[in-house]
């Protein structure tokens, strides 16, 4: 009885590892797990198109390297980036924005919004008052079977320590998520 325990124990761990192991292979991609089943997504990000109300280098957005990043170069407050997505209709699951981490500031905050228009015509928003960026990501996951046309990101409100801010908060990465078709 030991032996049969053992060896389906071995059987079971082996199977986890390879499991992991493929996950680890396979790319830009995460599983999401729901009750029933599991749908793995991957990141769209680099099929989109994405301009700069304003100016700065948007290619850094998905560029997958941490040590670049945008920011805006004017001054000018509120600032947003337009993300055109690879097709009209997309089903989004998730996006996330990476900021660049600035820990030796933690007191500063601003406000982001995401507005992201539907198929068949409606707008809606979404977002985060008085964001702490400096040790944070931000992350918003959309209604289910959501079929977007178009994403806007709106960076306002700037502050530090509670003090209307003059700095300009950079982004490392933005990642939308889409199910694997």
């Amino acid at each position: 009885m030991k032996k049969k325990v053992f060896f389906t124990f071995g059987i079971l761990v082996v199977a986890i590892v390879i499991v992991l192991i493929y996950n680890i292979v396979s790319g830009s991609h995460r599983n999401v797990s729901g009750a029933l089943n599991t749908i793995k997504l991957i990141n769209i990000a680099k099929d989109c198109s994405i301009i700069a109300e304003g100016t700065g280098n948007t290619n850094a957005l998905t560029d997958g390297n941490s040590s670049t990043w945008w920011c805006t170069n004017n001054s000018n407050w509120p600032t947003s980036l337009i993300i055109a997505l690879p097709t009209k209709g997309v089903i989004l699951d998730e996006i996330d924005l990476k900021f660049l981490q600035e820990t030796q500031f933690p007191k500063r905050s601003l406000d982001i919004n995401i507005d992201y228009d539907l198929v068949g015509g409606n707008t809606l928003s979404t977002g985060a008052s008085d964001f702490k960026f400096f040790n944070n990501d931000f992350s918003f996951v959309f209604p289910p079977n959501s079929l977007v046309n178009k994403l806007k990101i709106t960076l306002s409100n700037p502050k530090d320590a509670g003090n209307v801010g003059k700095f300009w908060p950079a982004i490392q990465e933005i990642e939308i998520y889409s199910p694997k078709s």
